[in-house]
């Protein structure tokens, strides 16, 4: 296990899934053609308390789309932390690297625990090779789940957005969740060529958007892609972009402009109407676990972090209605 202090502490690494005779990562096969195949163990025990995880996708051979689960647990009974992971056809080919697609995981894995993984590709015959590198010691909070937007199973793709038919233009806005499933504190795009075996040489600028359809809010704008030309395409570049942090933050940033547009009272305000009315706040402890927060984050007068039946017996001969 290496080894380094670069920020006082010891920070600490060991890299999982790599196969020395072929100089390779443990190789995954699908089950068919876009259907997940069975998991392959990549560490029996993680030798250390990860704080975040590096994963690499890279050709095992053959070429063409494929969706990464990346698994915690016993085998037969693995639990998902990381979903459809893409690599794009491109980085698969032979005429290119073998180290593929990078993606940096800001998740908590415990020592000891099993890791495995599967795959899904279009088509029978693509195999990819999975490695890991597990941080410990990192001075930032990790994460404790990752989801997955956008993922198409039915092509082991993404969402396709087309640019629309004329040059230097935005084209419509393309739909990749119609809800996010919790706050999201980071992002990563992960971009590919849509199985395209061609490539045509070309500069883009990609918006990630928020808000409901037709009315949509510009989350990031503007971000600089380019694809090449030739009989094998080499794909979209960058690859992956992120961990993109404060996605939180602009999001509230934004939601703040909108209630101001409408003369509403801001967050703050409304929550002091309700201490003055008398009024008592909580805040729920499943959430601020999950966004790792404590007192110091929430607003003055939260009075604690309770869980669901500490919250019941505070309420006791009230009216309760949960939304």
């Amino acid at each position: 296990m290496a080894e380094w202090s670069t920020r006082g502490g010891g920070q600490y690494f060991d890299t999982l899934g790599e196969v020395a005779a072929s100089s390779r990562g443990t190789a995954l096969l699908g089950g068919g053609n876009n259907v997940k195949g069975a998991y392959v163990e990549l560490s029996t025990a993680t030798p250390l308390q990860a704080d975040g995880l590096i994963v690499m996708l890279g050709r095992g051979g053959g070429c063409n789309d494929s969706l990464t689960d990346l698994a915690i647990g016993a085998a037969g009974s693995e639990q998902i932390i990381a979903a459809n992971l893409s690599a794009s056809p491109a980085l698969f080919s032979s005429y290119y690297s073998s180290a593929g697609t990078a993606y940096y995981l800001p998740l908590s894995i415990p020592e000891g625990e099993r890791l495995a993984a599967r795959t899904q590709s279009l088509g029978t015959t693509l195999r990819i090779a999975v490695t890991l590198v597990a941080l410990g010691g990192l001075a930032s909070k990790p994460f404790n789940g990752a989801a997955t937007y956008g993922a198409v199973t039915a092509d082991s793709g993404g969402t396709s957005i087309d640019p629309g038919g004329t040059a230097h233009t935005k084209g419509a806005y393309v739909e990749l969740t119609a809800a996010t499933s919790a706050d999201m504190r980071e992002l990563i795009l992960a971009l590919g060529n849509a199985g395209i075996s061609r490539g045509y040489a070309a500069d883009w600028l990609l918006d990630i958007g928020i808000g409901a359809a037709g009315s949509e809010q510009v989350l990031l704008p503007d971000l600089p892609l380019c694809t090449g030309s030739g009989t094998i395409s080499m794909g979209i570049l960058p690859q992956t972009i992120g961990p993109l942090p404060g996605i939180t933050s602009m999001a509230t940033f934004m939601m703040r402009k909108e209630i101001k547009k409408l003369d509403l009272p801001t967050i703050p305000e409304m929550l002091q109407q309700i201490v003055d009315a008398g009024g008592h706040l909580y805040a729920c402890k499943m959430s601020a676990d999950m966004m790792r927060l404590d007192d110091d984050d929430l607003f003055p007068e939260v009075e604690g972090i309770i869980n669901a039946s500490d919250f019941i017996e505070l309420s006791e001969g009230a009216q309760i209605i949960f939304v």
